[in-house]
């Protein structure tokens, strides 16, 4: 299983972009992008395959903003893809060194366990 754990702000497109760079096959949101052929040279040369999971970290604000938006696309376009979503209850945003010490270990547990 290949997974992918990233941060979400308020741009749920982000994770087309994504998407459309790890699994080109599935959702190929570059086709017609003029690098296209140094993207996918990149992802051989770093050996980056697509991925089946996806956790997304998030504050509440991000996570009740785009959720439905990131379930939805990743249904509309039948992408294989298990989704995970992560989030801090009351963190509406990222405003302290204290705020960022909370995300960060979050980042660690999902990583490590």
């Amino acid at each position: 299983m290949k997974h992918l754990i990233m941060s979400l702000g308020e741009t749920g497109h982000l994770v087309a972009e994504v998407i459309g760079y790890f699994n080109y096959d599935q959702y190929p949101l570059y086709l017609k992008h003029q690098n296209l052929n140094k993207f996918l040279a990149s992802a051989r040369r770093d050996d980056l395959q697509g991925i089946d999971q996806l956790t997304m970290i998030c504050t509440q604000r991000s996570y009740n903003k785009c959720k439905d938006q990131v379930v939805q696309f990743v249904e509309t376009h039948q992408l294989k893809l298990k989704l995970q979503f992560h989030y801090i209850e009351l963190m509406e945003d990222i405003v302290s060194e204290t705020d960022a010490l909370v995300m960060k270990n979050l980042f660690y547990k999902l990583i490590y366990l």
